[in-house]
Protein backbone atom coordinates (compact mmCIF):
# COMPACT_ATOMS: atom_id res chain seq x y z
CA UNK A 1 0.00 0.00 0.00
CA UNK A 2 1.33 3.42 -0.92
CA UNK A 3 1.71 6.09 1.72
CA UNK A 4 -0.34 9.29 1.63
CA UNK A 5 2.55 11.39 0.37
CA UNK A 6 3.26 8.96 -2.48
CA UNK A 7 -0.21 9.79 -3.76
CA UNK A 8 0.70 13.48 -3.75
CA UNK A 9 -1.47 14.48 -0.80
CA UNK A 10 -0.90 15.06 2.90
CA UNK A 11 -2.54 12.79 5.46
CA UNK A 12 -4.90 15.62 6.43
CA UNK A 13 -5.93 15.91 2.80
CA UNK A 14 -6.77 12.22 2.74
CA UNK A 15 -8.67 12.56 6.00
CA UNK A 16 -10.71 15.39 4.49
CA UNK A 17 -11.24 13.24 1.42
CA UNK A 18 -12.50 10.37 3.59
CA UNK A 19 -14.85 12.58 5.57
CA UNK A 20 -16.15 14.39 2.49
CA UNK A 21 -16.80 11.11 0.73
CA UNK A 22 -18.70 9.76 3.73
CA UNK A 23 -20.62 13.06 4.10
CA UNK A 24 -21.93 12.74 0.57
CA UNK A 25 -23.07 9.18 1.13
CA UNK A 26 -20.11 7.71 -0.71
CA UNK A 27 -21.28 9.14 -4.04
CA UNK A 28 -18.37 11.55 -4.36
CA UNK A 29 -15.49 9.93 -6.17
CA UNK A 30 -12.13 10.11 -4.47
CA UNK A 31 -10.64 11.74 -7.60
CA UNK A 32 -13.29 14.49 -7.51
CA UNK A 33 -12.86 15.13 -3.78
CA UNK A 34 -9.07 15.14 -4.14
CA UNK A 35 -9.23 17.61 -7.03
CA UNK A 36 -11.49 19.91 -4.98
CA UNK A 37 -8.94 19.79 -2.14
CA UNK A 38 -6.17 20.65 -4.61
CA UNK A 39 -8.24 23.55 -5.97
CA UNK A 40 -8.52 24.98 -2.46
CA UNK A 41 -4.75 24.89 -2.09
CA UNK A 42 -4.25 26.60 -5.47
CA UNK A 43 -6.30 29.68 -4.58
CA UNK A 44 -4.39 32.91 -4.00
CA UNK A 45 -3.70 34.51 -0.65
CA UNK A 46 -5.63 37.66 0.19
CA UNK A 47 -3.54 40.81 0.05
CA UNK A 48 -3.45 43.12 3.03
CA UNK A 49 -5.87 45.66 1.54
CA UNK A 50 -8.33 42.86 0.76
CA UNK A 51 -8.09 41.49 4.31
CA UNK A 52 -8.65 44.95 5.75
CA UNK A 53 -11.74 45.45 3.57
CA UNK A 54 -13.16 42.10 4.64
CA UNK A 55 -12.38 42.88 8.30
CA UNK A 56 -14.22 46.22 8.01
CA UNK A 57 -17.23 44.56 6.39
CA UNK A 58 -17.33 41.92 9.14
CA UNK A 59 -17.71 44.74 11.68
CA UNK A 60 -20.68 46.26 9.79
CA UNK A 61 -24.01 46.40 11.60
CA UNK A 62 -25.94 44.84 8.70
CA UNK A 63 -25.89 41.01 8.64
CA UNK A 64 -26.16 41.03 4.82
CA UNK A 65 -22.90 43.00 4.53
CA UNK A 66 -21.15 40.61 6.93
CA UNK A 67 -22.41 37.63 4.94
CA UNK A 68 -21.12 39.13 1.69
CA UNK A 69 -17.70 39.59 3.28
CA UNK A 70 -17.71 35.98 4.43
CA UNK A 71 -18.72 34.79 0.98
CA UNK A 72 -15.94 36.89 -0.57
CA UNK A 73 -13.44 34.97 1.55
CA UNK A 74 -14.25 31.86 -0.54
CA UNK A 75 -12.11 33.23 -3.37
CA UNK A 76 -8.92 33.02 -1.27
CA UNK A 77 -6.99 30.13 0.18
CA UNK A 78 -6.01 32.17 3.21
CA UNK A 79 -7.05 35.53 4.63
CA UNK A 80 -4.70 36.87 7.30
CA UNK A 81 -5.57 39.58 9.81
CA UNK A 82 -9.19 38.56 10.36
CA UNK A 83 -10.39 38.14 13.93
CA UNK A 84 -12.00 34.66 14.09
CA UNK A 85 -14.26 35.79 16.92
CA UNK A 86 -16.16 37.95 14.40
CA UNK A 87 -16.98 34.80 12.43
CA UNK A 88 -17.98 32.82 15.52
CA UNK A 89 -20.18 35.67 16.72
CA UNK A 90 -21.91 35.79 13.35
CA UNK A 91 -22.32 32.01 13.30
CA UNK A 92 -23.86 31.84 16.75
CA UNK A 93 -25.88 35.07 16.79
CA UNK A 94 -27.73 34.68 13.48
CA UNK A 95 -30.32 32.15 12.38
CA UNK A 96 -28.34 31.15 9.30
CA UNK A 97 -29.43 28.99 6.40
CA UNK A 98 -27.25 26.11 5.25
CA UNK A 99 -25.32 28.07 2.62
CA UNK A 100 -24.49 30.86 5.06
CA UNK A 101 -23.39 28.36 7.71
CA UNK A 102 -21.18 26.60 5.16
CA UNK A 103 -19.62 29.94 4.18
CA UNK A 104 -18.82 30.84 7.79
CA UNK A 105 -17.37 27.41 8.55
CA UNK A 106 -15.26 27.57 5.40
CA UNK A 107 -14.09 31.06 6.36
CA UNK A 108 -12.83 29.71 9.69
CA UNK A 109 -10.40 27.53 7.77
CA UNK A 110 -9.31 30.42 5.57
CA UNK A 111 -8.42 32.63 8.54
CA UNK A 112 -6.58 29.69 10.11
CA UNK A 113 -8.66 29.87 13.28
CA UNK A 114 -6.81 27.16 15.16
CA UNK A 115 -8.45 28.26 18.39
CA UNK A 116 -11.81 27.21 16.90
CA UNK A 117 -10.84 23.63 16.05
CA UNK A 118 -13.07 22.18 18.77
CA UNK A 119 -16.09 24.03 17.33
CA UNK A 120 -15.23 22.71 13.85
CA UNK A 121 -15.03 19.18 15.26
CA UNK A 122 -18.46 19.64 16.81
CA UNK A 123 -19.80 20.73 13.41
CA UNK A 124 -18.76 17.34 12.00
CA UNK A 125 -21.77 16.00 13.91
CA UNK A 126 -24.17 18.44 12.21
CA UNK A 127 -27.17 16.85 10.51
CA UNK A 128 -26.49 18.71 7.24
CA UNK A 129 -23.92 17.02 5.01
CA UNK A 130 -22.80 20.34 3.47
CA UNK A 131 -21.95 21.75 6.91
CA UNK A 132 -20.05 18.56 7.80
CA UNK A 133 -18.11 18.67 4.53
CA UNK A 134 -17.23 22.33 5.05
CA UNK A 135 -16.05 21.62 8.60
CA UNK A 136 -13.92 18.74 7.32
CA UNK A 137 -12.42 20.96 4.63
CA UNK A 138 -11.62 23.68 7.18
CA UNK A 139 -9.97 21.13 9.45
CA UNK A 140 -7.87 20.01 6.48
CA UNK A 141 -6.78 23.60 5.82
CA UNK A 142 -5.89 23.97 9.49
CA UNK A 143 -3.94 20.69 9.42
CA UNK A 144 -5.31 19.78 12.83
CA UNK A 145 -2.98 16.82 13.38
CA UNK A 146 -3.30 16.96 17.16
CA UNK A 147 -7.01 16.15 16.78
CA UNK A 148 -6.40 12.83 15.04
CA UNK A 149 -7.41 10.71 18.07
CA UNK A 150 -10.70 12.61 18.43
CA UNK A 151 -11.37 12.34 14.70
CA UNK A 152 -10.63 8.63 14.78
CA UNK A 153 -13.03 8.22 17.70
CA UNK A 154 -15.74 10.14 15.85
CA UNK A 155 -15.30 8.09 12.68
CA UNK A 156 -15.48 4.79 14.55
CA UNK A 157 -18.81 5.70 16.23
Amino acid sequence: MKSFTQHGCSWTGWLVLLICTSCYGGTTSSRHARSRYAQELDKKLAEQWQSQGIQSALRDSLPAVRLLAIQEMQSFSRVDGIDPSLLITFLTSQNLDTDATVAVVSALGRVHARDQISQLLDLLKNTNSKVRASAASSLGLLQAREQTPRLHEMLSD
